[in-house]
């Protein structure tokens, strides 16, 4: 029978960690024919939609060479004290390449298992924090853009060497350039496939005098799962902004809305190869 201590540390881990990524996975008139024009200007329109979406919200990614903090979640703290997830990230050296890894630190039989499970969840964590400009997010992905009545409509497919967790996706960009709602078709390795809905909320970040940042507000996300949403509160480190809290309400615990923070941050300290190892 296995130990008590050991299934609260996997229930507390892909509670907290797996939970949280897969969270906030959905980390954005008449359609036209398609064939009405040619592959490559709609190619350009598209490419042209992203950049305008980029140029009006904050992306982080740009000044970041390397990052690294330690993954607080209050509650797993308090049930496993010696427990310890540590983020690593860094550039690669080829542009859109980059490096991501989270480091569990656990005395338990179960760690190995678990660390691989973790492990398979950096480079989504890194996009949430990171939140690389949609033109290289999608860079590789198969794009189709519509409209539907003042939206842009934009239908992508993951490309073959993407660690997406969804299969397709429909995306909503309003006429003010903000991605506005998204439907995404969910590949999930224990529920199966399942359709989510997500909404997007967008806030100016920044102190008085200095130029504000358009920062991601909150996700809210409706699935056969159920229904949670998750609130960002941002923090400068280094003239850098990023999330340095999220809060989760629904039903991911009953016992109240589920708080992950980013303790003890490092940005463009330098990462050993090592470290990734």
């Amino acid at each position: 029978m296995v130990p008590k201590r050991t299934r609260l540390e996997v229930r507390a881990l892909q509670w907290a960690v797996l939970g949280f990524l897969l969270s906030v996975s959905g980390a954005f008139a008449q359609d036209p024919s398609p064939n009405a024009e040619s592959a490559d200007d709609a190619a350009k329109k598209i490419e042209r939609l992203l950049k305008k979406v980029d140029a009006n919200l904050y992306s982080p990614a740009a000044e970041v060479d390397d990052l690294r903090f330690r993954l607080s979640v209050p509650v797993l703290d308090q049930m496993l004290p010696d427990a310890r997830i540590e983020f690593l990230w860094r550039r690669g050296k080829k542009e859109g390449q980059s490096q991501a890894f989270l480091e569990l630190e656990l005395d338990s039989p179960m760690k190995p298992s678990i660390q691989a499970q973790v492990k398979q969840q950096a480079g989504r964590l890194a996009g949430v924090i990171l939140r690389p400009p949609l033109t290289r997010e999608f860079r590789d992905a198969e794009l189709e853009l519509t409209r539907d009545g003042s939206f842009y409509r934009l239908s992508i497919v993951p490309g073959p060497e993407s660690d997406a967790n969804w299969i397709s996706r429909v995306l909503w960009i309003g006429a003010d350039f903000l991605p506005k709602r998204a439907t995404t078709q969910v590949a999930h390795p224990d529920l199966g496939s399942f359709t989510e809905e997500t909404t997007y909320e967008w806030a100016l970040y920044g102190d008085e005098g200095a130029e504000k940042r358009r920062v991601l507000a909150s996700i809210t996300t409706r699935s056969p799962v159920g229904e949670h949403a998750v609130y960002f509160e941002y923090g400068d480190v280094d003239g850098i902004t990023l999330a340095r809290r999220m809060e989760i309400h629904g039903k991911l615990d009953p016992t109240g809305p589920v708080v992950i923070e980013l303790a003890d941050l490092e940005i463009n300290k330098g990462i050993p190869d090592e470290a990734f190892q």
